[in-house]
């Protein structure tokens, strides 16, 4: 028996609905169900249309916090997972603006079930442009799942549409301090204690909604998101060495971007030029962000 089970952490309240209804539609699973953690939790318009929605759909209940991270809301999901749904084979990870196809679950399965060594698959994301910026910014931040085909090997991925057996995740939990790449972070250590790699599956492809319309609102994106990750291994203090380092971090994810995608930008060359000015603007954020600690020590993911 295959019972898949939904993690979702959200702050869209009603805004969200899309997202769960595409997750119930999931075919290929004798049951699934769908946990949403967050401030959507205090949303009761929200909750109240869930309850009448659809019995498969639990909330984790109200959030007394002024601010609650992604980690602490998925947390929060993956503790009623625990108590009440042991039965799950396989997890999910989704979040509230994206929308998958109705076999995107069963695709990532079966990815999981022949690419044994892989501990956790992510879909192919891709942003819906809702402005010509959209298209031409926000496509650095899903560089890595724009490609055409499947890639056992990555080595590291986000949470946005990710699949695990319930195995492999139970008993793992998010940092609840990190305010981005909190999902980084946890699948690197899903990786590191499986001893398995991390995947994306070119087979499969769900659509990213969101509200980043203008170039300003982009950029401010790309930079805000920098600053608040823990992904670049730097020196603790701002300078010469820090900045170089950073250079060629950047020069490396830009070279393993656009080998990834290659077949996609030589379609799309305009686009090559907002990879570049948003990957820029991501180390300038970590540049102006940098901290004493950092999560990964001193190994740089990339």
């Amino acid at each position: 028996m295959k019972r898949l089970t939904v993690i979702m952490p959200s702050m869209r309240g009603m805004g969200a609905m899309p997202a769960v209804e595409s997750a119930l539609k999931q075919d290929g699973f004798d049951t699934v169900t769908v946990i949403i953690g967050g401030k959507s939790c205090n949303d009761e318009t929200f909750i109240d249309h869930c309850r009448r929605f659809s019995p498969h759909i639990v909330t984790t209940g109200p959030v007394d916090a002024p601010r609650v991270l992604p980690g602490m809301a998925r947390n929060r999901c993956l503790d009623v997972l625990d108590e009440k749904f042991k039965d799950t084979t396989h997890v999910l990870f989704l979040d509230d603006d994206i929308v998958v196809p109705v076999d995107f679950a069963r695709t990532l399965a079966a990815f999981l079930e022949t690419e044994t060594d892989t501990a956790a698959v992510m879909g192919r994301v891709v942003t819906r442009p809702r402005s010509y910026w959209t298209h031409v910014l926000d496509y650095t931040h899903f560089w890595w799942l724009q490609v055409e085909y499947d890639i056992p090997g990555l080595g590291w991925m986000g949470g946005g549409a990710t699949m695990a057996f319930y195995e492999t995740v139970k008993g793992a939990r998010f940092a609840e301090d990190l305010p981005s790449t909190e999902d980084t972070d946890y699948f690197k250590k899903i990786s590191q204690q499986t001893g398995k790699t991390l995947g994306v599956c070119g087979k499969t492809t769900c659509l990213h909604y969101h509200d980043r319309r203008k170039m300003k609102t982009v950029l401010k994106y790309q930079f805000y998101n920098g600053k608040d990750a823990r992904l670049h291994f730097h020196s603790p203090k701002v300078g010469l060495r820090s900045i170089l380092i950073g250079i060629r971090n950047s020069l490396a994810y830009l070279k393993r971007a656009f080998l990834a995608n290659r077949r996609y930008l030589i379609k799309r060359p305009h686009m090559l030029p907002g990879m570049i000015m948003c990957i820029l603007f991501f180390e300038l954020g970590i540049q102006s962000g940098i901290k004493k600690t950092n999560a990964f020590g001193d190994q740089n993911p990339f």
